[in-house]
């Protein structure tokens, strides 16, 4: 049998296009931190070599042939002659292979540790993925360079560091993005954390649903059929319809403005792009001249109004921060509720996110369809350098909130979880109410569960940060007035 496989090594070695993936796969494990698994080399040259298979077949063709690269590699240097003059024989190959639990590993010569390190970045990317909320990259990254520093001298980006953790690691996936969750996560919490690009459309099929889901978080369950998807929708807090004739999902929500996700960015833009005027205040409103009920006059809604309105009146009065929650179909209704009977200065995050970043692309001569263009995680360094002008525009819009002296309301702020930027809300939540701080900040955000932005989870520090519009409140029904019209 050795002399039948060290036949076959020599016809392989005689090869120019062995040669040529050998060089490849040099190639690429220089640009991928020196070590890879053979999956991640599989699909590499796939992409890069095409084939005439699909799908599984095309990859299980490739590991063939890495493997077979792999053994010419080991074995060509061994034939050929070593130095004459009596120099050091510096002949190596290029890269080896080794196992690491389930996962074969290609590896640097020149980088005796990285197997090693890289079996500790599965470990930890297995103990990342459990986190509940996911963790944003920008903690994964800091988390797995601290539990696994990499071998001395070797640099690799963020990027590369996530998706090498998890192509090491068990049963750690990389979602679009690019943080880490549990590969099979069910599909009642792929939904929940992809709420707000559900709840932003008026209509969705259940394909489309499936395509959302599948963009985000590939290796996810499957969702399931169109019955109880439809369930699923209801229990993860998706206000949707099921109109059969047109076989889609209808939003009970009647939008008179989208609220946002975070999921994609605008392709226009206020035309202003500076801050002059980042907010839109309201004198509170006057006191109604219906008196307030007592509590035996009132109903069970209007009781529930009552304890709200009385949680917001002492977190005004002593400069609070609480993270207010309002089913999608109320949030407008909320928003201008809100400004007229606290006197709240309302920020459109979102707005002046948008609005200093322009400003940034127009001050570094970037055209903004180029911005545009760049906003998808999968499209590698030009999604890192839209991060790093989000950042930039977050601390502009940090340092002009912190000077604020009039109670702040913060509205359509998922945009900051989509750039992993929810320390600038941290940063506004820490000053509210401090001296020589913001007055007061509150964060509307849309649903009815936990405070999730674009679904990452609002830090709070208590349940008193937490507050939830009842319907009664909107119709002011703890004080006796007519009921406003419920909005659509």
């Amino acid at each position: 049998v050795s002399h039948l496989i060290t036949k076959l090594q020599g016809r392989l070695g005689k090869q120019p296009a062995i040669d040529r993936v050998r060089d490849a796969l040099a190639a690429l494990l220089e640009a991928s931190g020196a070590v890879m698994t053979v999956d991640e080399a599989a699909a590499a040259l796939v992409a890069a070599r095409g084939s005439s298979a699909e799908g599984d077949e095309a990859l299980r063709r490739a590991r063939a042939i890495v493997r077979a690269a792999w053994e010419v590699e080991r074995t060509h240097w061994e034939a050929e002659p070593a130095a004459s003059d009596g120099s050091e024989d510096t002949r190596k190959t290029r890269f080896t292979i080794s196992r690491s639990g389930n996962r074969i590993l290609l590896t640097l010569t020149g980088v005796p540790d990285a197997a090693d390190w890289a079996a500790k970045l599965g470990v930890q990317a297995d103990e990342l993925a459990e986190a509940d909320p996911l963790l944003p990259p920008a903690s994964v990254a800091a988390r797995l360079r601290a539990a696994a520093p990499p071998p001395a001298g070797l640099a690799i980006d963020d990027t590369r560091l996530i998706r090498l953790a998890a192509a090491a690691s068990r049963k750690a996936a990389v979602s679009s993005k690019q943080e880490l969750y549990p590969r099979g996560m069910s599909a009642t919490r792929a939904i929940r954390l992809a709420q707000g690009a559900l709840v932003s459309r008026q209509t969705i099929t259940p394909d489309e649903i499936r395509e959302v889901i599948r963009s985000r978080y590939p290796e996810a369950c499957p969702l399931p059929d169109q019955a109880a998807l439809g369930l699923l929708l209801t229990e993860t807090g998706c206000e949707f319809d099921w109109l059969p004739d047109e076989g889609c999902f209808k939003n009970r929500v009647k939008f008179t403005y989208t609220v946002t996700t975070g999921s994609r960015m605008p392709t226009r833009l206020p035309t202003d792009p500076g801050l002059a005027a980042p907010a839109t205040a309201a004198a509170p409103s006057a006191s109604p001249a219906t008196p307030p009920r007592s509590s035996d006059q009132l109903s069970p809604a209007g009781l529930e109004a009552r304890q709200f309105d009385t949680q917001l009146s002492r977190a005004a009065k002593g400069g609070q921060f609480v993270a207010i929650l309002a089913p999608p179909k109320l949030y407008d209704a909320a928003a201008d509720e809100l400004a007229n009977r606290y006197g709240v200065a309302t920020i459109d995050v979102e707005a002046q996110m948008l609005a200093a970043m322009q400003r940034l692309a127009r001050d570094n001569q970037v055209p903004w369809d180029v911005v545009v263009a760049s906003d998808d995680p999968a499209s590698g360094r030009k999604w890192e350098n839209l991060c790093r002008m989000a950042k930039q525009a977050g601390d502009i819009l940090k340092q002009a909130l912190l000077t604020e002296r009039r109670p702040l309301l913060l509205i359509r702020a998922a945009i900051l979880a989509r750039y992993d930027l929810m320390d600038v809300l941290t940063s506004l939540a820490q000053s509210s109410g401090t001296r020589g701080g913001v007055p007061g900040v509150w964060l509307l955000v849309p649903g009815g569960d936990a405070p999730r932005l674009d679904g990452r989870l609002v830090s709070l520090e208590g349940t008193g940060q937490k507050a939830v519009v009842p319907l009664g409140w909107i119709k002011n029904l703890h004080r006796g007035t007519p009921p406003e019209p419920t909005p659509a």
